[in-house]
This record gives structure tokens, C-alpha cells and sequence, in this order.
């Protein structure tokens, strides 16, 4: 009997090893690499090596947007995502402190460990959101935008991949740009939270706030169509730049920010230590990104701002003729680039002076009067006029009642002129004259050849291509001949067209990054003659010069300083439809909806000087109701010249 209690015994003796035997089999050898991949997260410390996007230069190296240290706000992922395995690390990491640090004289339960761990961690996932909604709120940040864009983005790598992936042991960065204060008074209540920290980070800045807003442009949140972008060409995807897109934080939006994209973006690093014996597991070194160069003037910029009056919509371009460079390109209102995130909700939803919109290179006007140098050239090209081909102005072309001329309404006329003095006193009869001889094949042919309908080149992605239609009619091809009816172009369009006036017909496209070369212009030349550019060079210089021009007094006069250099000019004033908003909501603009603006566009374009151009100007002045080129725009071009005279662009 004893010996079968013996056998039994040690059968069950047997059994209970093999299946222990089993069990730490299982352990060690199936799932022994999961669990040390689980105990070695606990010892792990990751942080992410800050790096500085590349800064934006005027042609004089002052500094227009830069990076500066400052701190984010991060969130382990285990938390954003609500993950199972992250709380229950979390849950007893804090059981085993808990267990460690209890008064001997409580004996208190693994199972009441375990509760008041699972209550301490959710006051401290709490806390953590709470901490977290303070500091969005303080920037200005969207924090459930935010979170919802990080967990999507890593999720789609980890779905590529096929498993887990390191972004998801990563402390991601949740609300950025902490100022010091911020940072600290986060860093003081971290105690009270888990699975958050505050690291070094850096943030843009921009020293001059509004000026140049809308060239210098704005970064945002990675998108997916911006992470398509960087990775544009890739049979497959370069995981390599994909993270490191998404790691930057920020790409830019708009402007040179997203113009030079590949060039000003950095490239964080990232470290994984262990706790334990402080051996570094991984490291990524951190790139910064490379500095960009424009050919603006900051300084004749923030001026030149300045010559609008208060409250007054509109822009200006000013280029150097020889190179094609833009020294300033105004586009008013304004925003300042520093609180673009925090202002963003206002500024997106004001229809009236849609601040956001960068109205040099964008917004298109028709060209007016300013488009009758490009008429006069056309026709004297392809001899449908002459040199002294004359007509006669009795204040409308054929009766009063329609194609009447601008000075009809104060019962004037020009009498009879020749192509020098129309332009001078832009008389709207003989260039109704010009426009039918062309007709509108030929006079829409000469708007396209002077880069109309072209983007003007300088790259921005606001830059919008003009647009000019074949005229019909006679009447179409007469109005289009005095800028208005099937053309509309940018103030970059007329001024680029100025200047190639002034470099004897040649096209160029404009340019503002310095160091880039130029995209070769596809427009072929204008093939102009002399003598005919000179005959329209001296109507513009007339315009401003001689008495009675439609420039005249806004050059001269008793309470005008004197410029020591002599301007080609010529102004302009194109009717358009009154500005209405979408006031009754239906998604359309009718004439049942709100006027909210109307006027007249006043434009001034020409160069400087006369003899030897080395500076071409354009200026839109908006919905001017009482005025016009003249009263309005001439002024603005004529300080932003003298402007150039001052610090050294006109010699």
C-alpha cells in the first residue's frame, strides 16, 4: 500500500515539474523576448534632439523668420491612444511603489494594491488631461485636433508596417512653442500626472511681425498632403523622410515657408536610454535646416507699408529692372506672422478685407489704363498705327451714349492727339481706336506676349496666373484695349510688364530667392523696335511731367518735394462690380446679397528714371470712390520711389 502512495506521489510529483517545466519553457523560450521587451520599456527614457528650421534672409541678411528655444508640451502615446498595455504597465509600476512605500502596519492586499493603484493612475490620466487642456488653452492650440492628427499618422505607419513601430513608445509633442513661464508652471505639476513631460523644442519667430507677412508666409501642422508632397517621386515610401516630416512638427503653408520647404526644413533627432545603466539604445542625430535668402528689402518694405493711408485695402510691387528682382512686394491688410495661430479664427473669416489673401501675386484686377502702353506697342509693332498716327477725341468715339472717354463726364474732351499725348492724358477715345484696328485676336495676342496670362515667376504658391480672353467683338477688343472687359491681372503681372519697357522688350519672369537661378522665361521675344519704345517711354515720362498729364500735379506742385530724377508713368482707374459677401447664406454671390465695398481700382505703374530705368513700379489702390490712379495710386509710387533713391536702388 505504501509503495502505491509512493508510485502516486511521485507521478503527480512528476506531472506538476513537466508541467512547470512546460510552463517556463513557454516562458523563456516562446514568449521570453515579449516579455523583456515589456521590462525593458519600463527602463526606458526617450527624448526627441530639437533642431532649428533654416532662417529666411532679406538681400541684407536681416533675419525674417529664425527659430528659438523654447519647450513642448508631450504626451507619451500609451496615453493619447488609451492603450491597454501602456496602463496596465503604468498601473502596476505604481502597485509596486505603492507596495514598497506602505506603512507595515497596514498589510494591505495585492488585490487592494491593485485597486488603489488603478485609482491613482486614473487621478493622474486626470491630471494629465487636465494639465494638457490648460496649456493648449494658453497657445492657443487645438488639443483634440492635435491628438486625433498624431494617433492618426501613427496608426498609418504601424498599419504599413505590419506591428509595432517606435513612434509608439514615443513622447509626442502635444501643444508647442512654451515660453519659459509656460514651462516651468507645466514642470511644477508634473508630479501630479503620468505619461506627460515638458521637453526642449524650438519655435519660429518672426522679427518683424506683419512685414512681409504674406511673402515670409506661415507653418502648420504636418497633412497628408504635405508628407505626399515631401515624398513626392518615390517608387516606394522613403520611411527615412516620412518621419522625419512627421517628426518636424511644423511644415510650411504658405509663402517662402512652403516654397522652400526642402531647403529651411530641420530634421528633430531622437534618443532611447535606459534608465537602469544609462546606455543609449538609439539615437537619430538632429539636422538643421538651411538658411534661404530673399532679394527683398525688409527695410523699404516696412516704408513703403507705410505710404498707404490707414484703413486702405491694396498693394505694391516694386522690382529692380536689371536683374528682375523684387525689392518689395506690399500687400495690405496685414497679420503678424507671430500670433498667426491665435488670430488665425478671426483673420479666416474676414470677408470684407480678407487679410489671408496676398493681393500682389493673387488677387486679380483689371489692368485699366496702365494696359494702353501694351496696346500702343502692339499696334505700332504690327502697323495698324504710326509713330504720328493721330485722332480725334470729342469725348466719346462714335456717339455719347457709350465708348465714351473718362474726361466725357465733366463735359471734356482731348481733342485731336497723337500716340505720345493719349498716353500723357490716356485718352480712352484713341486707344478705342487702337483696340478695333488690332481687333481682338491680335490685341489679346499682345496682353498673353507681355506675360498676362503666364505665372510671373517668382515661385510663391499664392501666385495665380493672369487671365485674357479672345474679344468677340469690336467693342470687346476696344474695352480690352483700355484695360477693362476680358483681362485681369496682378500688380506682379504690371510691374513685371513695366519693366520689361524698360529693358528695351525683354521678358523675364520676377525672382525672390537670391540664391536660386531663375526658370528660364518660355515667352518668346517681343520683338519691339527703338524707335516705337522709345515713343511710348516719352508718353509715360510725359504723364508725370507734363503739365496738364494726368500725373502732373502728383509730381509736381508747391507742396511736393521734388524728386532729383525723373519718373515714366502711367496711371489708371478700372471699374468693377461692387464687393458683396455671402450675406444670406445660400453659397452664392447674388445681387440680393450685401454690398460691403465699392469703388474704383486706382493703379500707378511705370519706373525710374527716364533715361536709365532701374526700379519698375506697380500700385493698386481698392475701390476708391471718390479719385482714381492719379489722386490715389500716383502718391504711393511716387514716395516708394524716392523710397529707392534713399537707400541706393535708383543711383
Amino acid at each position: 500500500m505504501y509503495n502505491q502512495r509512493l508510485k502516486v506521489f511521485m507521478v503527480l510529483t512528476a506531472v506538476a515539474l513537466a508541467v512547470l517545466v512546460a510552463r517556463l519553457g513557454q516562458l523563456q523560450l516562446l514568449r521570453g523576448r515579449e516579455y523583456r521587451q515589456q521590462i525593458e520599456r519600463t527602463l526606458e527614457d526617450s527624448e526627441f534632439l530639437p533642431a532649428s528650421r533654416g532662417q529666411i534672409l532679406d538681400r541684407h541678411d536681416r533675419i525674417l523668420a529664425m527659430d528659438e528655444p523654447c519647450f513642448d508640451f508631450c504626451m507619451d502615446f500609451g496615453l493619447l491612444n488609451a492603450d491597454e498595455k501602456w496602463t496596465q504597465r503604468q498601473r502596476r509600476a505604481i502597485q509596486r511603489r505603492l507596495a514598497v512605500e506602505q506603512d507595515e502596519t497596514l498589510h494591505l492586499s495585492d488585490q487592494e494594491l491593485a485597486q488603489i493603484a488603478s485609482a491613482e493612475l486614473e487621478r493622474r490620466i486626470q491630471a494629465a488631461w487636465a494639465l494638457a487642456a490648460q496649456q493648449a488653452a494658453q497657445q492657443g492650440a487645438d488639443l483634440d485636433t492635435t491628438c486625433a492628427r498624431v494617433r492618426s499618422r501613427v496608426m498609418a505607419i504601424h498599419e504599413r508596417v505590419g506591428g509595432p513601430v517606435r513612434e509608439e513608445t514615443w513622447a509626442h509633442p502635444i501643444v508647442t512653442g512654451l515660453d519659459d513661464a509656460a514651462a516651468v508652471e507645466a514642470k511644477s505639476r508634473l508630479g501630479q500626472t503620468i505619461g506627460v513631460s515638458v521637453q526642449p523644442s524650438r519655435r519660429r519667430l518672426y522679427p518683424y511681425g506683419d512685414v512681409a507677412c504674406h511673402i515670409i508666409g506661415v507653418t502648420g501642422p504636418v497633412a497628408a498632403e504635405d508628407v505626399e508632397r515631401l515624398t513626392a517621386g518615390a517608387a516606394y515610401p522613403d520611411w527615412g523622410r516620412l518621419e522625419d516630416a512627421w517628426r518636424a512638427d511644423r511644415v510650411g503653408k504658405s509663402g517662402i515657408e512652403k516654397l522652400a520647404e526642402d531647403r529651411l526644413r530641420a530634421a528633430p533627432g531622437y534618443r532611447r536610454t535606459n534608465t537602469g545603466n544609462g546606455q543609449v539604445l538609439e539615437a537619430v542625430e538632429a539636422r538643421d535646416g538651411q538658411d534661404v535668402r530673399l532679394s527683398l528689402d525688409v527695410a523699404l518694405q516696412a516704408e513703403v507699408m507705410k505710404l498707404f493711408p490707414r484703413g486702405q485695402t491694396g498693394c505694391a510691387v516694386l522690382l529692380d529692372v536689371a536683374a528682375n528682382q523684387v525689392l518689395a512686394m506690399v500687400s495690405l491688410p496685414t497679420f503678424d506672422l507671430n500670433r498667426y495661430r491665435r488670430d488665425f479664427p478671426i483673420l479666416a473669416h474676414d470677408e470684407v478685407y480678407t487679410p489671408l489673401r496676398h493681393r500682389a501675386v493673387s488677387q486679380l484686377y483689371p489692368p485699366g489704363s496702365t494696359a494702353k502702353v501694351v496696346a500702343a506697342l502692339g499696334a505700332l509693332t504690327d502697323g495698324v498705327a504710326y509713330p504720328g498716327t493721330r485722332y480725334v477725341c470729342r469725348g466719346y468715339l462714335y456717339n455719347p451714349d457709350e465708348f465714351r472717354c473718362w474726361v466725357y463726364k465733366a463735359g471734356g474732351a482731348h481733342g485731336e492727339l497723337d500716340m505720345v499725348e493719349a498716353i500723357a492724358h490716356s485718352c480712352n477715345v484713341y486707344f478705342y481706336h487702337l483696340g478695333e484696328e488690332l481687333g481682338g485676336q491680335r490685341m489679346s495676342q499682345w496682353l498673353r506676349r507681355f506675360g498676362f496670362v503666364d505665372l510671373p515667376g517668382t515661385g510663391l504658391p499664392e501666385e495665380r496666373a493672369g487671365q485674357v480672353q479672345t474679344p468677340s467683338t469690336a467693342g470687346a477688343a476696344r474695352m480690352q484695349a483700355i484695360g477693362q472687359g476680358p483681362v485681369a491681372v496682378t500688380a506682379l503681372h504690371v510691374a513685371n510688364a513695366m519693366a520689361a519697357i524698360a529693358r528695351d522688350g525683354a521678358i523675364r519672369p520676377a525672382t525672390l530667392l537670391v540664391d536660386e537661378a531663375p526658370a528660364p522665361g518660355s515667352r518668346p521675344g517681343l520683338g519691339l523696335s527703338q524707335e516705337h519704345l522709345d515713343l511710348v517711354r516719352q508718353g509715360m515720362h510725359k504723364v508725370c511731367n507734363q503739365p496738364g498729364a494726368t500725373a502732373y500735379s502728383r509730381f509736381h506742385g508747391p507742396d511736393i518735394g521734388p524728386l532729383d530724377f525723373d519718373v515714366c508713368g502711367k496711371t489708371g482707374t478700372a471699374a468693377v462690380p461692387p464687393q458683396r459677401i455671402d450675406s444670406d447664406g445660400d453659397g452664392a454671390l447674388t445681387e440680393a446679397d450685401q454690398v460691403v465695398r465699392q469703388g474704383d481700382m486706382a493703379w500707378f505703374a511705370g519706373f525710374a528714371p527716364y533715361n536709365q530705368p532701374q526700379v519698375a513700379v506697380a500700385v493698386v489702390v481698392e475701390y476708391v470712390e471718390e479719385g482714381g490712379g492719379a489722386k490715389d495710386a500716383a502718391p504711393i509710387a511716387r514716395e516708394a520711389l524716392r523710397l529707392c533713391r534713399q537707400m541706393g536702388y535708383i543711383r
